[in-house]
């Protein structure tokens, strides 16, 4: 059992995300190269290569500037609320959340990964300045959801914890 007086916080793992980060660059520069060279391939193929290209090495290179200044993903939990730095940079207090679910998301029908899903009073997401991919959220879903943030701590666990803070400081 967790004690939920204390203040616990999820980061992302450097060590973990820079070789896939790396490895993504490799394949976007594997591609890019292939696409420069094969000029016997018609020309939309090319085209659609290079886009792709592009696409993997911005998320690549973004990721990798992210993690080298030393902005990891983070999840605070605290007495008083939990604070998502992909969310809001202010802490979301328990008194404001409504519910708490698992959401499982999968891309084509395989089981990807899951996320907490938190509702909170209307009220509250005025106190928020959120992220634009939290807006985007909110728009679609009406709430807002928690990542897993990182390897060492299962989603299981992560979920647990999540819900022991919650239940002992007032949400249901």
């Amino acid at each position: 059992m967790t004690d939920t007086n204390q203040v616990i916080v999820f980061t992302e793992n450097p060590e973990r995300v820079m070789p896939r980060m790396l490895v993504l660059l490799a394949i976007a520069m594997f591609l890019g190269l292939g696409a420069l060279f094969q000029t016997d391939k018609p020309m939309p193929i090319r085209v659609g290569t290079g886009i792709l290209v592009f696409f993997l090495a911005s998320v690549s290179l973004h990721s990798t500037v992210r993690l080298l200044r030393g902005r990891y993903r983070a999840v605070t939990i605290g007495p008083n609320g939990f604070q998502c730095n992909e969310i809001a940079p202010q802490f979301v207090p328990w008194s404001a959340v409504t519910s708490m679910s698992e959401v499982p998301i999968s891309f084509r029908g395989r089981y990807q990964f899951s996320v907490v899903e938190v509702r909170i009073e209307e009220s509250s997401w005025k106190d928020l300045s959120l992220t634009k991919a939290a807006k985007l959220n909110k728009f679609q879903t009406g709430s807002m959801w928690i990542p897993s943030v990182g390897a060492e701590t299962s989603f299981e666990s992560f979920f647990a914890t999540v819900k022991s803070y919650a239940n002992a400081h007032g949400v249901d």
